[in-house]
């Protein structure tokens, strides 16, 4: 197993909770340890890689493993256990648009949004984050309707019907990417998506005109 993966034990227990919930999930590509090459006479590190093996990989250890994930996505537990209790440390990749969709920004701006919602008593849901300091807000579908025309100098992204997610523990650059707020133990409904996304595209639009607040906790790396 490369020691940029998740271990395949915590990946299986996750990939058997989301399925339990009924989130449909597929396997992905994971980044494998770097490889080793001669120059100078001596062996150096090459740069860590894709498990797909495509040295131009622009999303390494970040896409499906299969073209028609979307259709071979499931819940079935015989799938499950045939992709996940293998020693391949496939990392874990959710359909977005059918039970959730997903709003995307970095940790400033989740930061300052989070303080907002806390403040207006809006409800939270399921929220998680990546190593390279992107916060993912999982929301009510919108189910189908057109994709929201998001202002493109902002660091705002929706992630809705035909799209997909990594989720925890799936490992990208060597870290986990993890729940900073994990779905409930039952099954309550997504929160409702408007006051969510108008929380991040305000703070989106006034973020770095002033200090933010340290309302909310960063998550520790370990």
């Amino acid at each position: 197993m490369s020691r940029l993966s998740s271990p395949p034990g915590r990946l299986r227990d996750a990939a058997r909770e989301y399925a339990e919930r009924g989130w449909r999930l597929a396997p992905g590509h994971y980044l494998s340890a770097p490889g080793r090459h001669r120059r100078g006479g001596r062996h150096r590190p090459t740069e860590d890689t894709c498990s797909c093996r495509n040295p131009r990989c622009d999303q390494p250890g970040a896409h499906p493993l299969s073209p028609h994930w979307s259709i071979e996505a499931t819940t079935d537990l015989y799938m499950l256990a045939y992709w996940w209790y293998g020693p391949q440390p496939w990392n874990i990749i959710l359909p977005t648009g059918e039970l959730f969709d997903v709003w995307q920004a970095p940790l400033g701006v989740a930061t300052q949004a989070l303080q907002t919602l806390r403040a207006a008593s809006q409800p939270i849901g399921p929220v998680a984050h990546t190593p390279e300091g992107e916060w993912l807000f999982f929301t009510e579908s919108r189910l189908g309707e057109p994709t929201p025309q998001l202002p493109p100098d902002l660091p705002v992204a929706y992630r809705g019907t035909g799209d997909y997610v990594l989720a925890p523990p799936s490992r990208l650059a060597g870290t986990a990417i993890r729940w900073w707020q994990p779905p409930a133990p039952a099954y309550p409904r997504m929160p409702n998506w408007e006051p969510i996304a108008r929380a991040l595209l305000h703070a989106a639009r006034h973020h770095g005109r002033g200090p933010i607040p340290a309302v909310v906790p960063v998550p520790r790396a370990g």
